[in-house]
C-alpha cells in the first residue's frame, strides 16, 4: 500500500525508503487504520466509521439513534475493539478526510440553492416566498 501511495503522490520520485515527510504524514495516518478489533480483516475504524456516517446521512437518523447504535455495536464487539463512544467522536476519526464544510442554503422541495450568485437573496426566484423561517 505504502508503494502505491507513494507512487500516487510522488511520481517519478523514488521515496520508498524514507519515512513519511511532515507533508506526507497526514495522509499516512489516514490510510493506516487500525482493525475494528483484533482478527477483523473486513473493516478498519475508519471504514467502519465512513460507513456508519453515510448510513446516518442516508437515513436522516438522528444523534441520539446513531449514539445507541454505536453503544450496541461497542458491546457486541470483541473487548479490544475500536469503535467510537459517540457522533462526536465518530465525526473526529474521520476529520482528516473531510475538506472544509460549506453551509448552502436550500428551499424546503429542493427547487433551488442559495449558493455563489444567489446566496445573497433574501427570497427564492421562483416563488418569492422568503428565505428565512419565520
Amino acid at each position: 500500500m505504502e508503494y502505491m501511495v507513494d507512487d500516487a503522490i510522488f511520481a517519478n520520485q523514488n521515496m520508498r525508503d524514507e519515512e513519511p515527510s511532515t507533508c506526507k504524514e497526514p495522509f499516512y495516518n489516514m490510510v493506516q487504520a487500525a482493525p475494528l478489533y483484533d482478527g477483523c480483516f473486513t473493516y478498519s475504524e475508519r471504514s467502519a466509521t465512513v460507513q456508519l456516517l453515510s448510513i446516518k446521512s442516508d437515513y436522516n437518523m438522528p444523534q441520539n439513534c446513531f449514539n445507541k447504535i454505536i453503544q450496541l455495536m461497542k458491546e457486541m464487539c470483541s473487548l479490544n475493539n475500536c469503535v467510537s463512544n459517540s457522533y462526536s467522536q465518530t465525526k473526529k476519526v474521520v476529520k482528516d478526510l473531510s475538506n472544509d464544510v460549506i453551509h448552502i442554503d436550500c428551499y424546503r422541495k429542493g427547487c433551488m440553492l442559495f449558493f455563489k450568485e444567489d446566496s445573497n437573496l433574501d427570497a427564492y426566484k421562483f416563488c418569492g416566498h422568503s428565505r428565512w423561517k419565520r
